[in-house]
């Protein structure tokens, strides 16, 4: 261990306390787990111990994580799609499924579901019959004889109410794309 003393620990346990979960959600957002996430930012703080570079302003240790954690999180995505891509080679026919992403497209699903259900009573009325009944703008407000102006403008908030709700998770975009049109 590098650390010459216990000010510059200090300095280290500081940032972690600071950073820490932050720097979670900000590897979660790259790897889309949160115990990988977890361990990426454990490992930068290990290796920031070992090999204690000199920090001039905590600006620049803040930055120094991020990119850090940028880093390792696009490395493990690098080692997971050759991990993928090799498996996937060797096993002609065989597709490949991992637990890991089963168990979090069900987590992103009852997370939306629960922001979905929190929204305003028209708002996820009309959240509902549109994006999960396909019904068109037209027959929301008729059945609900209402303008088709505020079936657009309720719909509109309702993404913004889940965008806002649902920050942390923007694999959404691509994994649910029909509701975020």
């Amino acid at each position: 261990m590098i650390v010459k003393n216990m000010d510059e620990l200090g300095e280290i346990e500081s940032l972690y306390k600071e950073y820490y979960g932050s720097l979670c959600y900000y590897a979660l957002n790259y790897v889309c787990d949160m115990e990988v996430a977890q361990d990426i930012v454990q490992d930068i703080f290990v290796h920031l111990i070992e090999a204690r570079p000199k920090f001039e302003t905590s600006l620049h240790g803040r930055n120094f994580l991020y990119l850090s954690v940028k880093n390792a999180s696009l490395n493990y995505i690098d080692k997971k799609r050759s991990k993928l891509k090799y498996l996937h080679l060797h096993r002609e026919e065989e597709i490949i499924e991992l637990p890991d992403d089963e168990a979090f497209i069900a987590e992103v699903y009852r997370k939306l579901k629960k922001a979905v259900d929190e929204l305003p009573p028209e708002c996820r009325k009309i959240f509902y019959m549109s994006y999960i009944e396909n019904q068109s703008n037209e027959i929301i407000a008729r059945e609900l004889a209402i303008s088709v102006n505020t079936v657009r403008a309720q719909k509109m908030r309702g993404k913004q109410l889940l965008r806002e709700k649902l920050k942390n998770l923007y694999v959404l975009i691509f994994i649910l794309p029909e509701v975020f049109k």
